[in-house]
């Protein structure tokens, strides 16, 4: 996930110590930035958790989950069936 630079970036740009603009509009800006990044971050957190708790109750840890069940099934190309003649 590339949030970090992005949002580094971002906050460089908009911090109030630095921005040259309105100083309560940087605020505002900046604390947008740490807030939208704080969420982001922590969603990303909660679902590689829940994807290694779902191994993990699965039994086997090698076991793929059910998400690398779907993008194993879009990865594998799609077999043309003949029409059936009735």
């Amino acid at each position: 996930m590339h949030l970090t630079a992005p949002s580094h970036i971002l906050a460089k740009k908009w911090h109030p110590d630095k921005c040259s603009g309105d100083k309560n509009e940087c605020d505002v800006r900046y604390t947008k930035i740490l807030h939208a990044y704080d969420t982001l971050k922590d969603r990303h957190v909660a679902f590689w958790e829940h994807q290694a708790k779902a191994k993990e109750q699965s039994g086997n840890r090698n076991a793929p989950t059910p998400q690398e069940e779907d993008e194993e099934e879009q990865r594998q190309p799609k077999r043309k069936t003949k029409p059936r003649n009735n």
